[in-house]
Parts: C-alpha cells; sequence; structure tokens
C-alpha cells in the first residue's frame, strides 16, 4: 500500500517536473527573442541619433554597425567608438579614470607598491601601473591621469627602455596626463607650506625632466579639509589652473549642491587677493564613480552587459542609469559639463575592467544622444568650463574645520601622535639646514657627485637625499596627520630615522668643513696666526703677537689648572704644553635625544682635561642671539667663546622627566642592553639621580656656524685676570664669573628663605647681564607672578617697558634676582598686562557606544563640551620647585603624576616658555583621555581668535560660526577646533596674547581670553573611518625570544613659547623712534613682530653638533672657530655686546636703495643651442648660458680690493672656505636679510648652481614697517662667489617665471568694489614692472619681495 502511494507519488513528480520545465524553456526562448528583438530596436535607436553627428562619426557607426551584427547566428564584439569630444548644446559627461594611491595608510608604502600583506588590503600600485599602461597602448581614446610621484618614480626607475618610450609617447598623446604630481596627497593641516612646496616640487621638477610636462591641475581629493595655503600658494602659485577636492563639510556641501556653488572661484590670500585666485571644485561622490558604475574586479556593481546571447543583458538599463544619474548630477552643478571621477582607493589593478567597461558606456550612451559621455581629464574638463564663460561664487579662507556628520567632527586629526608631528618637524629643520650647508660647501667638496637620485633620477648624490624623499612621503595626508595604522607609522619614522642619520653626517661634516680651512676637513691645516708660535712656548706666557685670545686663555687656564689643582686628571703640568705632532682631527655629532636629557658627547666628563667643543649652526640669514641648552654631567663647567672669553652660563636642573622613565626611554631607543649611564660620562640616566641642562647666550651669524668650548671648572681655575681680559675682548662689558657663588647651578637658594612665606612667586624682568636680551629692541622684559595658594599656578603677566636710559636692575630684576612684588612691577612702565594662567584639563572621549561616533584618530568627540579640570585651582597638591640664575628663572610644577611643566622666562626677553611632559596617560579607569593646557586671560577677546594657515597667513576664526553658511552647532567643542602649525593668538583693543608651537596641533578659544590647545590624545576605540585601530600609542623594550616586551604610554614632551604684547608698536609705526625719543622712551616690539620673528625661529632652530678634544691639543693646535658666508660679513667676535646694524638703519638704508633701484629686480642672460635633452634639462633647470658680471657698485669694489690687500699682508695665504674667526672681526658688517624676508629653499642642483627660495612673512598691513615690499641684495647674500646669472622660476621651480602660461581669469558673481579695482590695477602695474626688471641686464642682483610673496630662483655661478 505505501510502496504504490509512493510510486504514485513519484509518476506525479516526474509529470509535474517536465510541465515546469517545458514552461521555463518557454519563457526562456520568449525571452532570448525579446532580448534580441530589444537589441535590434535599441540599435535602430543608435543609428537614427547617429545620424545628428559628423559624416566621419556616421561612417565609423556604419561600421561599427556591421561588427555587431549576428554572423552564423552568433554573435561578436567589436570596436567600440570611444572618439567622442565635448559637444555643445548637450549635458557632457567627462569620464576621469585615476586610482588614488595612498604612501602609506593600512600597509607601508612598500608593501603597497609590491601589494604584499593583502590581508589588511588587496593593493599593489606597481601592477596598476603595468595594466594601465597596457590598456591605454590598445585605445588612442583612452585616458588616466597619475597623481603620486612617490610611487610613479618607483615604478619608472624599474622600466626598460621600450616601457618607457610607450609611456612617454601615452603622456605626449595625453593619454597619461600627470596631475597634481607632488610626492604625495599632502595632508593640509599638519603641514608646513615650506614642506608641502619641498614635496610638491621634488615631483614637478622629475615630471619636467623625464617628460616635459607641466601639471595644471592640484587634486587634493583625500585630505580631512582644506587650507588656505592650499588654495592660493600650492595652486594658484604652483601654476595650477584649479583645485578640486572631495572633502568639505556636511552643511556646506549640502548648500552648495543645493545653490549650484560646488564649484568656486577661491581666493585664499587676505594680502594677494585677485593676484593668487584659483578654480576650485568639490567632486559629487566623493572621489568615486556613482552607484552602480564601479569596475573593479572585487566590485558588486554590474557590468555593462551587451552580449544578447548570454543571459543579463542590461545595455539599456545602464544607459537610462547613466543619463538619470548624470541628469541628477547636473542639477548642482554650473554649465552643460560635470565630471565623473572613475576610480577608487588602490582601483585598477587590473585595468583593463575599468576601460572596457568604460568603452561600453561611452559607446551606448552616445549611441543613445540624450547626453554626451567622453574619455576626460581635469584639464580638459577645466578648460571646458573656462570656455563656457560663465560667473561663478567667491570663495575666502578655506575648509576648516571637517565634519561628515552632525557629530563627526575631523579635528582629532590635528593632534593626532604628537610625538610623530614633533619629529617631521625637526626632520624638516634639519633637512632644511643640511641642504644649506651643502650649497654652501659645495658638494663636490664634500667628497660627493652632485644632484642627488631622489632630483635627478640617477647619477649624482646628494648626503640629504633620503631625508629628502622621506620628508616628502611624510607630508602625505594619512602621515603627519597621525591616521595610519601603528605598524605604518612605525615604518615612516624609521625613513625619516634614517634620512636624518645621513643628513646629520652630512651637516656635520660640512660644519667642519665650515670650521676647518680646507674643504677636505680632514686635518686642521691651518695658516692663520693661530698655529705660529713656536712648539716649545709656554702656555703660561705665550707672546702676544702670535698667539689668540684663545689661545692664551687655555695657557692661563691650564697654568691655574695645574696650581690650584695639581694631581687632577687632565691638569697641565707645569704650565707647559709642546704641540701636538698629529693633526688635531675633530668628529662632530649631533644629539636626537637631548630633549631627554641624552647626549653622550656633551655629558662627557671633563675632569681628565677634555673639552667639549659646541658648534652652532645658524640656518637663519639673519644674526642671531639665541639660548644654547643641552645636557651636561655635572655643574662645574664653564663656557669659552671662540675669542677665549669666559661668558656667562647657568646651569639648571632637568625635571621633566623622571629618571626611570628617562631611562627607559633611553633603552627603547638603543636597545635593551644599552647602558645611559655609562654612555652618558655620569650619571644623568641613573636611577634617583638628577638631569642637568646648561644654558648660555649663543650669537651666530647669519648662515654660519659659531664655536663654543665648555671646559671643567677647576676649584682655583678662574682669576681675577682672565675674567678683566674677557671683559675687554668682550667691549669692556664687565661679564660677571658664574660659578663662583651657590646660585650658579641655578638652584633657588631663598626657595626656603624669605620667599616661603610670601604667597607670591615673581620670575623674569631685565637681564643681569647686560646686552642679553635676546629681542629685536631689547627695550621690553616680561615678568610672571605665580601663587603657592594656588598650587603654583600661574595668575599674572606684565610687559615691562624700559624707561630710555633705565638700568638693567630697575623695573625688573636686580643684580642678585631680588623679586619685585605685583605692586612693583605694576607700577613700572609697562608695554602690556594681563591677568593669565595656566590650566590643565582632559577630554572624556566618546567610546560610541551612545552613537556609532566614538573618538579616534580622526574624529575628536567629548562627552561632554566641559573637560575634566587637572589640579583645579584650588589645589595646593602640586608639587613646586623654583629656580633662579642671572639667565633665566624657572618654575617646576608636577601638575600631576603623569603631567609635569616648566614654566621659564629668559632674562631680559619678551617672552615666556613652557616645557612639558605629558604620559603614560591613564587609561586604566577605561577613559579615552584627550589632553589640553589652557592659557585663560583677562582680555576681551569677543569670540575672535586668529589661527595660521599652514604657517604662512593667519585666518581669523569666530566661534560658533560658518562666513559660507548658518552653522548648525552640535558639537560647541570640536566644532571650534582649528588647525595649528605655528600659532594661535588673540586680542582685545590694546594686547595680543600669542601662544606658538613646536609641531601642528589643534587648538581653539572656547572662551573669551581664553587659549586652548591639544597636546595629547590616548584613546581606546576606534572611530570607523577606516584606519581600524584605536590611538593608543606605546612605546616597547624588549629582548628578541622574549614573549612579552615591557612598554609604557606614551610621553609626549614639548615647549610652547607664549607672550603678552602691545597689539601695535608703540610708536604708532614710525620706526625712527622720533616720538619714543622725545618722551624719553623706548620702541617696543608689536605683537606681529614678535609673532613672525619667534615662528620663524621655532621652525628653523640653531642646530648644535658636539666634539670632545683634549685642552692640550686644543690650546697647542689652535684652529677655525667661527665662520659665515666669506667676504660678505664678519660679525664681531661671539658674545661681543656691539649690535649689529640696527633693524631701523638697515630698513631705511633699504628703503632709500630701493627709491635708487626703481623696482629692478634681477637679470636674465642669453639662453645658448643645445640639444633636445640638454633643452629640457635645460628648461627644468634654467641652464641659461652667456652674459657677462656687470660691475659691482664702487663700495663694493672699494672692500673687495681691502680684502685682497689683507689677504696679500698675510702672506699671500691660499683662499678657502672660512676663515678664522680673528680675520673677520675687522671687516664690514655681516649682510643679514631683512627680518621680514626668510630663506626656505637653499638647495644645491649643480656644482656651481642652487636653487634659492626667499618668502616675505608678513601680510598687508599685519605692521606698518616690516609689511613693506623688502630688497635682497643676491651679490651680497653670496659675496664669496661670482655670480653668472639668475633666473627667476614659478615657485615649484619646474619651469621660468617668464615662460610661464598666464593664469587663467575667471568671472565672479560679486561685483568688485572700486578698492578691489584698484588693488587689481596696482597688482598688474607691480607685475608689468617686474617683468621689466627681469629681462633687464642692467643692475645689481636685487630682488624684491612684496607682503606674503614667495620668490624662487636658480643662481649660477662663475666657475
Amino acid at each position: 500500500m505505501e510502496r504504490s502511494s509512493r510510486c504514485a507519488s513519484r509518476s506525479r513528480c516526474r509529470i509535474l517536473s517536465f510541465v515546469l520545465a517545458a514552461c521555463i524553456g518557454f519563457a526562456a526562448i520568449a525571452a532570448v527573442i525579446a532580448g534580441k528583438h530589444e537589441h535590434r530596436h535599441y540599435k535602430q535607436h543608435e543609428n537614427h541619433q547617429q545620424h545628428r553627428h559628423h559624416h566621419r562619426e556616421r561612417h565609423h557607426d556604419h561600421h561599427d554597425h556591421h561588427d555587431h551584427e549576428h554572423e552564423g547566428g552568433g554573435w561578436r564584439p567589436g570596436r567600440y567608438n570611444t572618439r567622442a569630444g565635448p559637444v555643445e548644446g548637450k549635458l557632457n559627461v567627462h569620464l576621469v579614470a585615476h586610482s588614488h594611491d595612498d604612501v602609506g595608510w593600512l600597509k607601508t608604502v612598500d608593501q603597497y607598491y609590491v601589494g604584499s600583506n593583502n590581508s589588511i588590503q588587496v593593493a599593489a600600485v606597481q601592477y596598476i601601473l603595468d595594466t594601465v599602461v597596457e590598456q591605454l597602448s590598445l585605445d588612442p581614446n583612452r585616458k588616466f591621469i597619475q597623481v603620486e610621484q612617490g610611487f610613479f618614480q618607483r615604478w619608472w626607475r624599474r622600466q626598460p627602455k621600450d616601457v618607457r618610450r610607450v609611456v612617454r609617447r601615452l603622456v605626449k598623446n595625453g593619454q597619461l596626463e600627470f596631475t597634481n604630481g607632488g610626492w604625495c596627497m599632502h595632508d593640509e593641516a599638519a603641514t608646513h607650506y615650506a614642506d608641502m612646496v619641498h614635496q610638491m616640487s621634488l615631483g614637478l621638477r622629475l615630471i619636467r625632466r623625464q617628460f616635459g610636462q607641466v601639471p595644471r591641475i592640484a587634486w587634493q581629493i583625500d585630505p580631512f579639509g582644506h587650507s588656505a595655503v592650499q588654495g592660493y600658494l600650492i595652486s594658484a602659485l604652483g601654476g595650477f589652473d584649479a583645485v578640486f577636492f572631495a572633502r568639505a563639510d556636511y552643511e556646506d556641501s549640502e548648500a552648495r549642491y543645493r545653490e549650484r556653488t560646488a564649484e568656486f572661484v577661491w581666493r585664499g590670500s587676505e594680502t594677494l587677493k585677485q593676484q593668487a585666485e584659483v578654480f576650485g571644485g568639490r567632486l559629487y561622490v566623493h572621489y568615486l564613480p556613482p552607484d552602480s558604475f564601479r569596475y573593479d574586479t572585487n566590485n558588486w556593481d554590474p557590468p555593462v552587459q551587451d552580449d544578447p546571447e548570454l543571459y543579463d543583458y542590461n545595455v539599456q538599463e545602464r544607459v537610462d542609469k547613466f543619463v538619470e544619474t548624470a541628469l541628477k548630477q547636473a542639477e548642482s552643478y554650473r554649465t552643460n559639463h560635470i565630471m565623473w571621477t572613475m576610480g577608487d582607493d588602490f582601483a585598477y589593478s587590473n585595468a583593463i575592467t575599468w576601460f572596457r567597461n568604460m568603452d561600453k558606456l561611452i559607446h551606448y550612451v552616445n549611441r543613445d544622444g540624450r547626453v554626451n559621455a567622453l574619455y576626460s581629464t581635469p584639464s580638459i574638463y577645466v578648460d571646458a568650463k573656462h570656455h563656457a564663460n560663465e560667473s561663478w561664487p567667491l570663495k575666502t579662507g578655506d575648509f576648516f574645520p571637517y565634519a561628515d556628520c552632525p557629530h563627526c567632527y575631523w579635528t582629532g586629526h590635528f593632534s593626532s601622535r604628537p610625538a610623530f608631528k614633533r619629529y617631521v618637524r625637526t626632520c624638516s629643520a634639519l633637512l632644511l639646514a643640511a641642504q644649506q650647508v651643502e650649497a654652501l660647501v659645495g658638494r663636490s667638496r664634500l667628497g660627493r657627485g652632485g644632484e642627488g637620485a631622489a632630483v635627478a633620477g640617477e647619477g649624482r648624490e646628494s648626503g640629504a637625499e633620503e631625508l629628502e624623499e622621506a620628508m616628502a612621503v611624510a607630508q602625505h595626508h594619512d602621515s603627519v596627520s597621525g591616521t595610519a595604522k601603528q605598524h605604518v607609522n612605525d615604518d615612516y619614522t624609521l625613513r625619516l630615522y634614517r634620512g636624518a642619520v645621513k643628513a646629520s653626517s652630512l651637516l656635520t661634516e660640512a660644519i667642519r668643513c665650515m670650521i676647518y680651512r680646507q674643504s677636505e676637513a680632514d686635518t686642521w691645516q691651518s695658516q692663520s696666526p693661530l698655529r705660529q708660535m713656536p712648539s716649545s712656548q709656554p702656555l703660561s706666557s705665550p707672546s702676544p703677537a702670535t698667539t689668540s685670545p684663545l689661545m692664551r686663555a687655555l695657557g692661563k687656564r691650564g697654568a691655574a689648572a695645574a696650581a690650584g689643582a695639581a694631581g687632577a686628571a687632565g691638569a697641565v703640568g707645569g704650565g707647559q704644553a709642546a704641540r701636538s705632532s698629529r693633526s688635531l682631527k675633530l668628529s662632530f655629532e649631533m644629539c636626537p635625544l637631548s630633549n631627554i636629557s641624552f647626549c653622550p658627547p656633551s655629558q662627557t666628563d671633563l675632569q681628565d682635561g677634555k673639552v667639549l667643543v659646541v658648534a652652532v649652526y645658524n640656518p637663519l640669514a639673519w644674526a642671531r642671539k639665541e639660548i644654547v641648552r643641552f645636557p651636561v654631567s655635572t655643574a662645574d663647567v664653564e663656557v669659552m667663546n671662540a675669542s677665549g672669553a669666559i661668558i656667562p652660563s647657568q646651569v639648571l636642573p632637568d625635571t621633566l622627566l623622571l629618571p626611570t622613565t628617562r631611562s627607559f626611554l633611553i633603552q627603547a631607543y638603543d636597545g635593551p642592553d644599552a647602558e645611559p649611564d655609562a654612555a652618558a660620562g655620569a650619571e644623568p640616566g641613573g636611577a634617583g639621580s638628577e638631569a642637568l641642562s646648561l644654558v648660555f647666550w649663543a650669537d651666530a651669524p647669519p648662515l654660519g656656524v659659531a664655536s663654543f668650548f665648555v671646559l671643567y671648572k677647576y676649584p682655583e681655575g678662574r682669576t681675577e685676570e682672565r675674567v678683566k681680559e674677557g671683559a675687554e675682548q668682550e667691549g669692556g662689558v664687565d661679564r660677571r664669573v658664574l660659578g663662583d657663588e651657590p646660585e650658579a647651578v641655578g638652584q633657588d637658594n631663598g626657595m626656603h628663605g624669605g620667599e616661603e612665606e610670601e604667597d607670591e612667586i615673581v620670575i623674569g624682568g631685565w637681564a643681569e647681564v647686560e646686552g642679553r636680551e635676546g629681542s629685536s629692541s631689547g627695550s621690553s622684559a616680561l615678568t610672571l607672578s605665580f601663587s603657592r595658594a594656588q598650587g603654583g599656578r600661574m595668575t599674572r603677566a606684565v610687559l615691562l617697558k624700559r624707561e630710555q636710559g633705565q638700568g638693567e636692575a630697575e623695573g625688573g630684576m636686580g643684580a642678585r634676582g631680588e623679586v619685585p612684588s605685583a605692586k612693583a612691577a605694576a607700577a613700572a612702565a609697562a608695554a602690556a598686562a594681563a591677568d593669565v594662567s595656566i590650566e590643565w584639563a582632559w577630554y572624556n572621549a566618546s567610546d560610541g557606544k551612545a552613537s556609532r561616533e566614538a573618538s579616534g584618530a580622526y574624529i575628536f568627540r567629548p562627552t561632554s563640551p566641559d573637560p575634566v579640570p587637572i589640579n583645579p585651582p584650588n589645589s595646593t597638591a602640586s608639587s613646586l620647585q623654583v629656580v633662579r640664575g642671572p639667565l633665566v628663572d624657572e618654575v617646576h610644577r608636577q601638575v600631576a603624576p603623569w603631567i609635569k611643566e616648566i614654566v621659564r622666562v629668559y632674562k631680559g626677553t619678551n617672552y615666556a616658555e613652557m616645557e612639558y611632559a605629558v604620559g603614560p596617560v591613564p587609561v586604566d579607569d577605561g577613559f579615552g583621555k584627550e589632553v589640553v593646557v589652557r592659557l585663560s586671560s583677562s582680555l576681551a577677546s569677543n569670540a575672535t581668535f586668529f589661527t595660521d594657515s599652514n604657517g604662512r597667513d593667519f585666518i581669523q576664526r569666530t566661534r560658533n560660526f560658518r562666513a559660507d553658511w548658518n552653522l548648525t552647532v552640535t558639537e560647541p567643542t570640536a566644532g571650534n577646533y582649528y588647525p595649528v602649525n605655528s600659532g594661535i593668538y588673540l586680542h582685545d583693543k590694546a594686547t595680543d596674547l600669542s601662544v606658538l608651537v613646536d609641531r601642528a596641533t589643534g587648538a581653539s578659544s572656547l572662551n573669551d581670553g581664553q587659549l586652548e590647545l591639544m597636546l595629547h590624545r590616548r584613546l581606546l576605540h576606534d572611530d570607523h573611518r577606516g584606519v581600524a585601530e584605536a590611538l593608543n600609542e606605546r612605546v616597547c623594550v624588549g629582548r628578541r625570544g622574549e614573549q612579552q616586551p615591557q612598554c609604557m604610554g606614551l610621553v609626549v614632551a614639548g615647549t610652547l613659547r607664549f607672550g603678552l604684547h602691545p597689539h601695535t608698536r608703540s610708536d604708532g609705526g614710525v620706526g625712527s623712534g622720533e616720538v619714543e625719543e622725545a618722551r624719553g622712551e623706548e620702541v617696543v616690539e608689536a605683537a606681529a613682530e614678535w609673532r613672525r620673528g619667534n615662528i620663524q625661529r621655532i621652525f628653523s632652530p640653531l642646530q648644535v653638533a658636539f666634539a670632545v678634544e683634549n685642552e692640550e691639543a686644543l690650546a697647542a693646535e689652535g684652529g677655525r672657530y667661527t665662520w659665515h658666508i666669506p667676504g660678505t660679513q664678519d660679525s664681531k667676535p661671539v658674545g661681543s655686546t656691539e649690535s649689529m646694524e640696527s633693524r631701523e638703519t638697515r630698513e631705511s638704508r633699504e628703503s632709500v636703495l630701493s627709491m635708487q633701484l626703481s623696482g629692478k629686480g634681477g637679470r636674465v642672460m642669453k639662453e645658448e643651442s643645445s640639444s633636445e635633452e640638454e633643452r629640457r634639462e635645460e628648461e627644468m633647470e634654467d641652464e641659461e648660458g652667456g652674459g657677462a658680471e656687470e660691475d659691482k657698485e664702487e663700495t663694493e669694489q672699494e672692500e673687495q680690493q681691502e680684502e685682497e690687500e689683507a689677504e696679500e699682508a698675510e702672506g699671500g695665504r691660499e683662499g678657502g672656505v672660512a676663515d678664522s674667526f680673528e680675520e673677520r672681526t675687522s671687516k664690514r658688517p655681516a649682510y643679514e636679510l631683512p627680518r621680514s624676508v626668510a630663506i626656505i629653499t637653499l638647495q644645491e642642483l649643480h656644482e656651481y648652481k642652487v636653487l634659492l627660495r626667499l618668502a616675505h612673512l608678513y601680510e598687508a598691513e599685519e605692521d606698518p614697517l616690516l609689511s613693506q615690499p623688502a630688497l635682497v641684495n643676491l651679490d651680497r647674500l653670496f659675496a664669496h662667489q661670482e655670480i653668472e646669472k639668475v633666473t627667476e622660476l614659478s615657485l615649484m621651480a619646474n619651469q621660468k617665471l617668464l615662460k610661464m602660461r598666464p593664469p587663467m581669469k575667471w568671472r565672479t558673481e560679486q561685483l568688485a568694489s572700486k578698492s578691489e579695482v584698484h588693488e587689481d590695477v596696482n597688482a598688474a602695474n607691480k607685475e608689468v614692472r617686474r617683468m621689466q626688471a627681469l629681462n633687464s641686464t642692467e643692475g645689481p642682483f636685487i630682488v624684491e619681495l612684496g607682503p606674503m610673496e614667495i620668490r624662487t630662483f636658480a643662481i649660477q655661478f662663475d666657475d
């Protein structure tokens, strides 16, 4: 029974299956027939549409039509018509094929290139380039843009000649277009403008040399917000016609799409205005194609399936979707041209999938005829926009901050990875200095071949090449921003470190060349009087006629040491010292860990007769008088300058880091087996020991080296005779020898004395030693007050103003450091005063549980707008130490177990420093923390403050306000944070409060009178923006084979420089001082002048190198102790109180010179003929020839004659790179650049040829004097060489300025005011004058720079 039933059931199933199969089969057949009918109908429609096109296109379509006919009952694909161009009267959809290739993010730059570590991300740039080149070669209509040169150059260097020929043909045909052209796509928040220019120039110069091309479009599609400097400097003045990006605030983007203002004219500079405008565009779908049009092999979007014999035939559906999407996008843009970015992150690894589908889209969409699709590039697109002659909205300012949702402000990355941000800035300064000295000394003299492979691509080598490339990679928007994975950030750091080691070696080698006479710098081969003392002459009684002051000082020191400390190690017995039989060799080295008080050479034990030689290189073209600070192993040291005079110095306790923390960090650097105690010579890093730092004022000539000598201070080593001799050599100033009294060690002996009973602590005031003000005018001095009752918190700042003729001890610190009360300070003449306090706090980082948005590497989202205070004002728990001395006063405060603060004021200066150490940030409580410091003042700032744009312009910010749209305030804290690279300030009507930083960070003013800066971030959650890691940095030490290394949270150390200054000059900008002189007053430096000068000093710090040598050998050999550009200027001896030429005198002279020159700007020589290859290099590097040097001015001829006579009097000694110090003291003062101008690039291109960039540092009307045009005399700047020709280049140095295409002019909707029209006319007239001057062959090589202007020159010297 069951069996029969089961069989019957099976029979019914079979019958049912047959019926269903038949039905499905008939349906499939019907579908195929219908599909074929649809295909024929569609082709008829295509043919009908094509009759409206040109006859040539109709012929091609007819051929293509036959290729698609069925032959033998089958279908075969034919050639697609991809030759479309823009069509008038239609919506043109520009398909821009691109791949966004991060030079590091989730994988390292090398992993991205070769395609390794694909468990994280499948990406291999080498295969992208391979397949793109192959596919472009198959169809001359296909196009692709290449952006990152950091990848392309890796690939290019490995290609055979036949592939290179193909690539050159593709570039020439416009199929492969270089866009942006920098080494990377740099960040725009955490980068300095000089570093942005350098990395862009590195790539663009290679493109010009290899292909003869100049990219036209800036392509910044992925950075997280966009700066004004990117708009006007990098894009407009960099020679680009437009800039496109994909990220702008979500509210801003919505408004722009709605109002059709997504494309605009960007006027980023309030100073340059119309001179630096650029066309800008916000892309529509990020930098991706519209939905369903992505064609990577691992993508899920449908391909264009045009074979009717296969299932899923979708041509009509794809065309309809294309047209619908294009028309929708066109509603948000002006003109009949829109752009589709056909690419993604690391797209085109199999380029055929993209190009085959785009071929089909162009073919079938154009046959449809409703819109026109074409292969395009951004430059073709911009040309079409410009041709439309549309009026465009005007955009000013920048695009910060960026948010992609109401609670998603990307302001966290402003401060992410603060230690790495600092290292990038340190390496930037090192690279600048290394390239400078290499250019000044010469690669050939340093034993190097010439131009580096990073620039030339092959051949000659530069010692700074590796660091140059590493720095270029570090500017990437996932590198310096701090948004890469930890292992990638480690790779960035390692690249910088390896480059820094080589650059440091180059710098120290060049310093040795500059100090020594001979270029090879192997031995001292001096021919100066320093070495003319007979070897038998006792050091205790040298002949004044044949010995230098340094030798006499060392001789007396030897005799005194022998008498007073007989038997001490290293004493010169009997006062006799024969000349060493060997040639003295000094080996300089630098100390990368001096910030954690670890520097083996400077911590050498000097008791055995050793001398620490300190060489200080000044990368600024201004003379500098600044504090030099480095670790020492004992307080029993003294400092001698190159003249042999003891100069004031002070040894301070360095309590910033705990000894255990310092030791751990040293082991992390040198390895777990490192022994910092032994390496340092004493016990600077030992547990329980106190680290010490030596400070002294160093005078350094412009672009030159000054030398100092640190000596062991013997108990009876000082004599009154030596003190008087030192004073006489330093212009008769009584420089009191330090160390005879307890205060010399730097301890505040009164800390437990009378001051203990008083609540108020006051530090700073006038310099105890005259001539050590350290500021440009020396007419003001800062005092700071602290309250013991508030745990040592700072409470008030007063900038004292010196009355004319006022003594050093009046109105400030007395000669013994007595502390005036706050009332006494207030009673003195005050240039500025305000209540100012320093407060620490941390924001509790959102964990994302309440909503998806958490604080992470990108996003800053606190759980509350108010931070958690650390050690609030009523607390007295802070550990407090006051340190006083003749040069500097300090207040050390342990704010929390993991926060140390040291506030210091250098005597006689008008600013203060706050050195800090933050970390390890505790997270055991489960809360991620974002640590901030606040400077709160009594200034009424009216919700307004100012932040710099990439270290260049200052932009006004208003709390809870956006100029371009009505802001919805959803995040009152994060939404008011802005990037800071150099400084932030606020002011009331009379006074500015300014804070300058040593690295990029995020900052704001959340309350009137208050500045807030974020110094550290330690987070426990990811913010879901791609990096997929919590920002929880640690430092680990472990040996191989150990399963679990020792780790601690990252400790961040740094320095903030802050000041309180009058908003305007006290003379109202008169500049002559006559007004103040009539009142018995001196001119006080205004806030803008202080900020700009100190920003440059922080960005280009003194580079210090150390060498250790026996004192006896130094005394016997003599030597060269200072250097600056020979023949240009010779400063007074280091330590001299005779000031350089005053700023007012110099500016007055330059102004007169400006009127005499009538705007002349340099010379251009005639060009020589050359081969094509040489011509391209000539175009790139401005290798012009011909022309003779014009005679110098009469005064320069006389000075040159005097120098030659002086050399003849010395016995016709051989000339060299550097002269001895004594030879330089009687000549004319050193040539300095105007204080409004800085060198941001000095780099050797070839032997006898350098690249020079000069930057005007001031904005229009920022300072009544320093905002004026400035003149630079290149003849005097390079007086050690005879200038053969000077050619002005573009900002990026990839083309001659005179041959640059004129910038595109765009009409704006805004009606220009009369003042704007007048400015335009003035700008045009100025440009005409400049062009005339550049074509002039008469006059000296003198160039003029206007406010915010950067000019670039190739300078050829006579060989």
